[in-house]
């Protein structure tokens, strides 16, 4: 965790916070060396030369650095009208986040992508979504069609546009003609981007993969679900890599697998062992 930052501090507070062989010496813990990271935190421990003294370790703390690769939710495709245009845009996606839990503060956070319009692409057939690194997005739907899911694991790929009417002209239809009405356009991609970040070893996170985009019942045609994100980490400590992919949960078989965030909770050993648990501990 941290060592305090102030009374007395005894050699085992150092070696419980930093490890180290058994037994160990003061004389490990130079900053820079294999036990100690030369990170700000620690800036008051010597690096070389003079003895080492407790009272340098005040506040000291074990650091590992961490490659987060995130990915947000894609936006659900706007629906598609019987008749005429809509008003409005669907849900977008959400954000895939890595706070720490303690304080549910964030420390890296992408945002998911937009929600396509209603009934405003001009066209019969719904609009594509957004690709993302991972995949293309959903094909829209066709005249008189809700859009089809788009590809399960094309993470933060956008749904495609509900399709739209194309009219039709009846003789029986005293009325006259039946209108059209316009598609929805396609969702966009949600946002991806690297961090690398110093973290503390043996607390708790928690990683929130951002869901799809849920479409609304407006109109008559649905637009498609946005793909969830997903969230990669690598740490790196002494020479020791660990990576994790940790992808939403379910199949791709029913709608709530786009549209519910997952939750992960993790935990980085002193060795840089990453452990994630499903609930909270």
């Amino acid at each position: 965790m941290v060592i305090k930052n102030s009374g007395p501090i005894n050699f085992q507070d150092i070696v419980d916070e930093f490890g180290g062989a058994d037994p160990a010496n003061l004389s490990e813990y130079y900053r820079g060396g294999s036990l100690v990271p030369n990170t700000n935190a620690n800036k008051n421990i010597a690096t070389s030369g003079g003895a080492l003294k407790l009272s340098q370790f005040y506040g000291a703390r074990k650091e590992i650095f961490i490659r987060l690769d995130l990915q947000g939710g894609g936006g659900s495709g706007g629906n598609g009208m019987a008749d005429g245009n809509g008003t409005g845009n669907n849900s977008a996606g959400n954000s895939t986040a890595f706070r720490l839990l303690s304080d549910n503060n964030d420390i890296a956070i992408v945002g998911g992508g937009g929600g396509g319009g209603h009934g405003n692409a001009g066209a019969i057939t719904g609009g594509q979504g957004g690709a993302s690194d991972f995949g293309a997005g959903g094909a829209g739907g066709g005249a008189n069609a809700a859009a089809p899911f788009p590809t399960w694991g094309h993470y933060g790929a956008a749904g495609g546009g509900g399709g739209g009417d194309d009219g039709s002209t009846s003789y029986f239809n005293l009325y006259g003609s039946d209108a059209a009405g316009n598609a929805g356009s396609g969702g966009s991609r949600g946002g991806r981007d690297d961090f690398e970040k110093t973290i503390d070893v043996e607390v708790t996170y928690r990683i929130i993969i951002g869901a799809g985009g849920n479409p609304t019942d407006y109109g008559n045609y649905k637009g498609a679900p946005g793909v969830p994100g997903f969230a990669s980490f690598t740490t790196s400590i002494d020479n020791f890599t660990t990576t994790y992919n940790a992808r939403p949960s379910g199949d791709g078989s029913t709608l709530a697998d786009y549209t519910t965030n997952t939750t992960f909770y993790l935990r980085i050993a002193r060795n840089g062992s990453i452990y994630f648990e499903t609930t909270a501990p």
